[in-house]
């Protein structure tokens, strides 16, 4: 940059541009200075006399030794800086693969046996985390489950015997690898959680724990399409399917599983097809966009016909999962609407009337005549049409056991006679065979279900309003509800047709090899473990060990009769910290620690106490919510004038 730049070489042109940008007094009027003084005009020879007289008072620049002293000092205390960040020892501790977080320096250190004087382990993650092997010098372990864990032990002096007692009673003697047998050795396979201890010559270690990280299943998020989409005729007959995939050490495949259904009734037809995504799984990330475009005509799919799509994904170590189904439809409005099919099992077919799709082809010839015909013929056309919406709405709502339109204004005369009689005030049963209708009979009886239910209102609401356009001559606003109410007709014609996947049951492959070996030595004998929810015993247990260890807070005593109680949260805290031993270990070697203290008449130790009341809380559950009863709001005016009036008529 120098050799380009050159610095060095500055012109006098340079040294315009400097004072120019500088200096807002000189008016960027330099350069007038440097041209020759019979080439200036009037204004010009006017401005470089202004322009030298404020040249003249400016004040002068700071010097370059000024600027290169303070460039100087800078750079000194830049190193000095640097220098001290670097003498400074910083401990970030050991990073470990399966989970990417620091082991914690804040944890108190590890209490090691006295005759062993280093301690080392090699971890060497499965295949399927794709994760390089590391070391350690901590005793507490926490890897991938499947994962091959070698202990290396020094001895000060020569020992007999050195082994590691697991929490579920199996034990691995480590073997010398030399002469003097002060190293020591051993490997094991972890496949589950629990905890563990060293065993040197009969002295026994604290407890060490032993988290096997379980490999997740992947995890898939569907950003499109939505559960239920519906293409209407007009729209590309194409569907986007986007989804993002995580796993916590990489995937190895993801498809997409579409499904077509065809036809209706006892014909339907269902073609399951595999498509892929674009993207390639070779790398085996952990995480993938996905999306692909599918092409509904090029699946052979037809007006009316529906796509099941669903999106699985498999990661290295075979653990698969699929996502929620999503259902695409195509729109179909060709076919006339129908009471036939409306529920699974039922055939409604009532007499011969207009359908709503034939209602939508009248109105829009009518809006195409309008220039051509009297406006009392339009009139008349219209009206006709809102009675023939009104008939397919009855028929419609006989399904609902709407009753047919009898009363005048929608209200029933003497139904108001009744409840204007004084005699009847107050009685209940009066007042229930007025407003409510009797379908006691099994022929009166609905057949549908809530969501079929749902939609027939729901179609009986959109053909109200279309008859009401239609009865005042305005066939163009009820066009959109005829439309709303044949689209929800057809939406119940389709119930008809269910598409249910198949599921199956993944088996663990056999081995041929291990078939009639007879060798049974992988069979053990279930472990029971009950809930404390669902263990009194348990529960009142864990309640007496926490009064005993608030007693010894409190220095009260109880040396003899709280250790029972203690002993029986032993076993318990033993049973929790096998399966999740990084909850529940340190718990456990407090209540340890507690009974040590109390059998050598001792002092406990404050922070094994709250060590074990934190971790017997935690196993403890919170007792479920009982219903209880609220005050009641107090009476309003009128509905205490209503009981009054009750009150008198009964008494009459």
């Amino acid at each position: 940059m120098l050799a380009i730049k050159k610095p060095w070489q500055i012109t006098a042109l340079d040294v315009v541009k400097f004072l120019n940008s500088k200096y807002p007094a000189l008016q960027e009027s330099c350069g007038l200075l440097l041209r020759d003084a019979s080439t200036l005009n009037l204004l010009e020879s006017l401005q470089v006399a202004k322009t030298e007289h404020a040249l003249m008072h400016i004040t002068m620049p700071i010097s370059f030794a000024q600027q290169l002293r303070a460039a100087l000092f800078t750079v000194l205390f830049a190193v000095v800086l640097s220098v001290a960040l670097y003498a400074i020892p910083l401990h970030f501790g050991n990073i470990k693969p399966s989970t990417g977080k620091p082991y914690s320096p804040n944890k108190p250190p590890e209490k090691i046996l006295p005759g062993i004087s280093s301690t080392q382990l090699e971890a060497v993650p499965p295949a399927y985390t794709k994760l390089a092997p590391y070391t350690q010098q901590q005793m507490n372990i926490q890897v991938p489950e499947g994962s091959a864990v070698k202990w290396l032990l020094q001895t000060n002096t020569a020992a007999r015997t050195l082994k590691l007692v697991f929490n579920d009673s199996s034990a691995i003697f480590l073997q010398p690898t030399n002469k003097q047998h002060t190293a020591w050795s051993a490997r094991k396979l972890v496949a589950k959680s629990g905890f563990y201890q060293q065993v040197l010559d009969g002295a026994v270690s604290e407890f060490y724990k032993m988290e096997a990280v379980k490999d997740q299943p992947p995890v898939i998020v569907i950003q499109s399409p939505k559960p239920n989409t519906t293409i209407e005729f007009w729209e590309p007959q194409r569907v986007m399917v986007a989804a993002s995939l995580d796993d916590d050490y990489g995937l190895k495949d993801a498809f997409i599983s579409a499904t077509t259904a065809s036809g209706g009734g006892e014909a339907v037809k269902f073609k399951e097809q595999k498509i892929t995504f674009p993207n390639s799984f070779a790398g085996q990330l952990k995480q993938y966009h996905v999306q692909r475009t599918i092409d509904l005509s090029a699946l052979g799919m037809q007006p009316g016909d529906e796509l099941y799509v669903f999106v699985q994904a498999e990661d290295n170590n075979g653990h698969i999962t699929k996502s929620d189904m999503m259902v695409v439809s195509l729109a179909d409005t060709t076919k006339l609407s129908e009471a036939e099919g409306l529920v699974n099992g039922v055939k409604l077919k009532p007499e011969y009337f207009r359908s709503e799709r034939q209602i939508i082809l009248d109105a829009e010839q009518l809006l195409k005549d309008k220039d051509t015909i009297s406006a009392t013929d339009f009139n008349n056309r219209s009206n006709n049409l809102g009675i023939d919406q009104k008939l397919l709405r009855l028929r419609y709502g006989k399904f609902l056991g709407e009753e047919q339109e009898e009363t005048e204004g929608g209200v029933d005369r003497g139904k108001d006679n009744i409840l204007a009689d004084p005699i009847n005030f107050g009685n209940a049963a009066v007042v229930l065979d007025a407003f409510t209708d009797k379908h006691d009979n099994a022929e009166d009886a609905g057949f549908f279900d809530a969501g079929t239910k749902t939609l027939l209102k729901n179609t009986l609401t959109e053909m109200w309003n279309a008859e009401a356009l239609l009865r005042t001559f305005k066939p163009k606003e009820a066009l959109p509800y005829a439309y709303k109410a044949l689209k929800l007709l057809k939406s119940l014609q389709e119930q008809s047709r269910v598409y249910v996947a198949k599921t199956t049951f993944k088996t663990t492959p056999l081995k041929p090899e291990k078939r009639l070996s007879g060798e049974l030595d992988k069979i053990i004998q279930p472990v029971r473990q009950s809930a404390i929810a669902n263990n009194p015993k348990a529960a009142a247990d864990i309640a007496l060990a926490l009064g005993v260890l608030e007693q010894l807070k409190a220095s009260t005593g109880l040396q003899t009769t709280g250790g029972k109680y203690l002993q029986a949260s032993l076993q318990i805290l033993a049973n929790k910290a096998a399966t999740e031993p990084g909850a529940y270990l340190q718990g456990l070697q407090a209540v340890k620690a507690i009974l040590a203290a109390m059998q050598n008449n001792q002092p406990v130790a404050v922070a094994d106490i709250s060590t074990a009341e934190a971790a017997l809380q935690k196993i403890t559950s919170t007792p479920a919510v009982l219903p209880f009863g609220q005050a009641a709001p107090a009476y309003n005016a009128l509905q205490q004038q209503y009981l009054i009036n009750l009150h008198k008529n009964s008494e009459q």
